[in-house]
């Protein structure tokens, strides 16, 4: 029987637990609320009382050492104080010779972090929702950024220990997650909204449980699952983009649900658009009835051509959340359900220009970038807890990204001496789809669990319609009236077409791991064994269209030549949209045609198999050893066609692999310990860097394609830390890395007649290492001197790296001689923070400062140097004050200092005519992000 008592103040549970056979107290019991972090033991009496309990119905288990475990349900409301009365407990007819724990391990707040990363047997970093909330990371991208080690390109992929996204490997709550990009082997990491991660992990080192497929890092993002109250929390921000907010915005006219980050059709292609083998016959015959169909197609294309003027909008971004928690009999239930909107509109006014040998200059442009993004995200995760330490969890995760965007370029190219002034109208969307179910279970008194994992993935990305224009002048390049536009006689994608591009990827995986402590000779040992499947399907494909002349064939005007209008048609010289309204006709202007090959398209696959056996050996009290092999037989495959060689390609890279890693751990004292690890990895490549297929970059400028002869890079990897624990709340670490590469994969220009082209390929081997800092200091000393015990609550943040690699290409018939670093590796990280919470005044001050050393952006060829990324300063600050006991306002400004983008190339050679050494930098693109200000509040009922 539950007696309730009224009481002020907080709940809390009170009540005597008793032998059932003789009635004498038990002493030392564990009373455990199921599924959270609140427990406590009964005392020399046998009483117990645990205090400041949210409200709802939770189950209480009692348990101890050769007694049955009881579990009885109570029901708190406001202030209320239970008494459970007289719990009894019968002995167990089998000896037990552990005590039972109940209870879910927090892993959001900053101490549980530390704590857990302190205990683990590996060299792990981390941040948890509790940092999180103290920034204005909008998402994990840029949360992920606060960790030692780490660095983020192009806002959304993450480079840790300054190696590029393709050396890492990402799982999304422990099964691998989808890639939403078709150009780049990495993860979006801005499609997970930063309200929804409960902590981000990111393993440096190699262990039997982890995959292999990784030399930066593992990193595995966890979205929230653990909740101790019911509650209801929204959150909403206003921000304002200097340079864009409130100021000329150009986009065009979409369809009616890119508010939700997707296209309604509007820009699919028209329903008449037969197949392209179809479509292409149609040029074969050019009967009356022919050109009649051919015009009647080219007339159904949208023809909105050009962008519109607007006046930007500003940023936007609200969260709805409910945690929901209850019992059902003996299972303790909850639920996270969160709904995110996010809208930004950014305005990027860039310089961009392209240079070969001794500053030779291909193209100068300026470029307007005018992007408006929009992100939904749900989220669904359910935990049921029940019996001993026995879990099911069923995670969703659903995220939908669109982005529109305009480009206007106006500039020279001087390879051909036109002044050209282009368009490009694009849309794209990414949805991502990740779901789990999975099962934690112990059983012999936590000496054996066992885990499990069901998951599914999904990614496409929709590029529908993407439009391409450009007109140009040979001279008095600001004469509006001279520009014209200058279709050609087939199909050219990159200079007046339009194409749509769809990838989608499906990703099945399972896993189960199971581990045993035994007793041999007074040591505890504990044995790992798992195994893992992971089925991945990927299929591209594109649609290229062109604007082409149809029956006449005008000629085409030279650089600077008078222009005879009775030569070429007068009909280009008009406006973008007069052109496109007047002249689509097969006998007097010009018509869509199709150039879609089989190179346009590919479908890919792959199958892994991965098993380990690991030991875990705590030789003595101070020294720990975990060793363990990994066998992954990784089967990948690709179908494509090579488009300038004319002939299909097939790729199979079939390969068994064995991956030896051995993590120990010296401990000092409770306090100090020191971890050296050492294995083996593997950095394979990725469906596109395999692929022959070829896609024009217009924002670049360059055509990129894949390498099929591309192989599999392998890395042996040695890590020696020490660390410092002052205190709960405070870290001292610092370590030292080696990195060894054969056959490390890179992206690599290729210069080709008057643009570029980006490849990807292998070095023939390389070397990394480096020093990582990471310090976490709060003032706590000062909190004995008056004067200055306000400082108590200020703590910093220091993390830094310096890292040093070297590639030597001895000879090389493409790439220039000599040593340099490795493509995208950072020669510095450094990561500062400053973080103020008085807990009195119920306010804090966060300033965060981010700087990442030059690094090599694209690799350069005999003709073309390298591009450099230049230093980028980052400062953020937050502000935060509680207004009420359920509502805070945050007030934030991203990057203080208005700090500027810069990609250079850096050309060093012998002059022609002095004979002497000459070095030439030259500027490869330019541009400021601005500053951000934001206004957020956020209530929790």
């Amino acid at each position: 029987m539950i007696c309730v008592v009224k009481a002020f103040g907080q709940n809390s549970i009170h009540g005597v637990v008793t032998d059932a056979e003789t009635g004498e107290s038990i002493i030392g019991c564990n009373i455990l609320i199921q599924g959270t972090s609140f427990g406590t033991i009964t005392d020399m009496k046998g009483e117990y009382t645990i205090k400041n309990i949210p409200n709802g119905t939770y189950n209480v288990i009692f348990s101890f050492i050769s007694y049955e475990k009881k579990i009885q349900k109570v029901a708190l409301s406001k202030g209320n104080t239970i008494n459970t009365n007289n719990i009894v407990l019968k002995p167990s007819s089998t000896q037990i010779k552990d005590v039972v724990v109940t209870a879910t391990r927090r892993t959001d707040t900053e101490l549980s972090l530390l704590m857990s990363n302190k205990a683990s047997a590996l060299t792990v970093n981390g941040i948890s929702s509790q940092q999180i909330s103290k920034s204005q990371d909008k998402d994990a991208s840029e949360v992920i950024r606060r960790v030692p080690g780490v660095s983020i390109r192009d806002g959304k992929f993450v480079i840790v220990r300054g190696l590029t996204e393709r050396y890492n490997s990402v799982w999304l709550n422990g099964a691998t997650t989808p890639s939403s990009e078709s150009d780049v082997r990495a993860f979006s990491f801005d499609v997970i909204p930063s309200g929804q991660i409960d902590n981000i992990l990111i393993y440096k080192s190699a262990a039997p449980e982890l995959p292999a497929d990784f030399a930066g890092a593992m990193i595995n993002i966890k979205t929230k699952s653990l909740i101790d109250k019911n509650s209801i929390t929204f959150s909403y921000s206003y921000g304002n983009h200097i340079g864009t907010t409130g100021q000329e915005f150009f986009t065009y006219q979409g369809g009616k649900t890119d508010w939700l980050g997707y296209d309604d059709g509007t820009r699919a292609i028209p329903t008449g658009v037969p197949s392209t083998e179809v479509f292409k016959s149609l040029y074969n015959q050019k009967t009356d009835e022919k050109i009649a169909q051919i015009n009647s197609i080219s007339k159904s294309f949208n023809t909105i051509l050009t962008p519109e003027k607007t006046i930007a909008k500003p940023d936007a971004d609200f969260q709805l959340g409910i945690n929901k928690r209850f019992t059902v009999g003996d299972f303790s239930i909850g639920s996270i359900s969160s709904l995110g909107y996010n809208s930004t509109n950014v305005t990027e006014n860039s310089f961009r220009a392209a240079y070969g040998n001794q500053a030779d200059t291909l193209y100068k442009y300026n470029q307007n970038t005018f992007q408006s993004r929009v992100r939904v995200s749900l989220l669904s995760n359910w935990v049921f807890l029940f019996g001993n330490n026995q879990k099911i969890e069923f995670r969703n995760l659903f995220n939908n990204y669109g982005q529109s965007k305009t480009i206007l370029k106006n500039g020279l190219e001087f390879s051909e001496g036109w002044f050209r002034r282009s368009y490009e109208l694009s849309y794209e969307s990414r949805t991502t789809y990740s779901g789990q179910l999975a099962g934690t279970h112990s059983f012999n008194n936590d000496k054996s669990k066992l885990d499990w994992t069901l998951g599914y993935s999904y990614a496409n990305k929709n590029q529908p319609d993407m439009r391409r224009i450009y007109t140009q002048i040979g001279s008095d390049a600001d004469s509006e009236s001279k520009y014209f536009m200058s279709p050609a006689n087939n199909v050219d994608p990159q200079g007046i077409g339009r194409l749509s591009m769809y990838n989608e990827e499906h990703i099945i995986n399972g896993c189960v791991n199971f581990s045993h402590k035994l007793n041999i000779l007074g040591i505890l040992p504990e044995i790992k064994v798992g195994l893992s499947y992971e089925l991945k399907n990927r299929s591209f494909s594109t649609r290229v269209f062109g604007y082409v002349l149809g029956k006449n064939k005008y000629y085409q005007p030279q650089i600077n030549s008078t222009i005879d209008s009775t030569a070429f048609s007068t009909s280009f010289f008009q406006s973008i949209d007069k052109i496109f309204k007047n002249n689509i006709d097969y006998n007097t202007g010009m018509v869509i045609a199709e150039s879609t090959n089989q190179a346009d398209s590919y479908t890919a696959g792959n199958k892994l198999y991965a098993g380990y056996l690991a030991l875990n050996i705590p030789v003595s009290k101070t020294f720990n050893a975990y060793l363990g092999l990994r066998i992954e037989d990784n089967i990948q495959m690709l179908d494509g066609f090579d488009g300038a060689k004319m002939k299909p390609v097939s790729v199979l890279n079939d390969k068994l692999d064995f991956f030896p890693s051995i993590n120990t751990t010296y401990n000092f004292s409770d306090k100090m310990l020191l971890r050296f690890a050492v294995g083996q990895t593997i950095n394979r490549p990725e469906f596109r860097e395999i692929s022959p297929f070829a896609f024009y970059s217009f924002e670049e400028n360059t055509t990129i394609y894949g390498n099929p002869l591309v192989k599999n890079s392998y890395i042996s990897n040695a890590d020696l830390r020490y660390e410092w624990y002052p205190t709960t709340e405070e870290i001292v670490s610092l370590g030292v890395f080696y990195k060894s590469f054969i056959n490390p994969i890179e992206s690599k220009i290729l210069k080709t007649g008057s643009g570029w082209n980006y490849t990807f390929d292998n070095a023939k081997d390389a070397n990394s290492y480096g020093v990582e800092l990471d310090i976490r200091k709060r003032l706590h000393e000062l909190e004995q001197i008056n004067s200055l015990a306000f400082l108590k609550n200020l703590t910093f943040i220091i993390n830094a790296s310096y890292i040093k690699s070297e590639i030597n290409v001895e000879s090389s018939t493409t790439e220039r001689t000599g040593k340099r670093e490795l493509q995208g590796q950072s020669p510095y990280i450094l990561n500062l923070g400053m973080f103020y919470q008085d807990l009195k005044m119920l306010t804090s001050v966060n300033l965060m400062y981010n700087i990442v050393g030059k690094r090599i952006s694209m690799v350069g060829d005999k003709d073309t140097p390298h591009i450099y990324e230049m230093p980028f300063n980052s400062l953020d600050l937050t502000l935060e004050r509680k207004i009420t006991k359920w509502m805070s306002m945050k007030l934030g400004v991203k990057n203080i200092l208005d700090d500027e983008v810069v990609f250079q190339q850096l050309d060093e050679f012998t002059d022609p005519v002095t004979k002497k050494a000459k070095s030439v930098t030259d500027v490869r693109q330019r541009f400021k992000p601005g500053r951000q200000f934001k206004i957020a509040i956020n209530i929790i009922l």
